[in-house]
């Protein structure tokens, strides 16, 4: 799945948004980059993943989702 364009903290994982505000907003004053470690569950499915904070423009925070693939489950098989 790949979303792309400008969406909303709540509206792709709304449980999760306020709990990472504060490094959102650090992100976007100081410019540091930041890895967030996070889990999601979908139709019974539990996925991890990664996101990347970085600062795009003074002031704002931009990030990118990266799916956490299981690697040891895929050699077994």
């Amino acid at each position: 799945m790949s979303i792309t364009g400008a969406y909303t903290w709540e509206k792709i994982l709304p449980r999760t948004a306020m709990d990472w505000m504060t490094v959102m907003e650090e992100v976007a004053i100081s410019g540091r980059t930041h890895y967030l470690r996070g889990t999601t569950r979908k139709n019974g499915k539990g996925g991890r993943f990664i996101i990347l904070c970085f600062q795009p423009l003074g002031g704002y925070c931009g990030c990118v989702f990266l799916p956490v693939r299981n690697e040891s489950k895929k050699r077994r098989q």
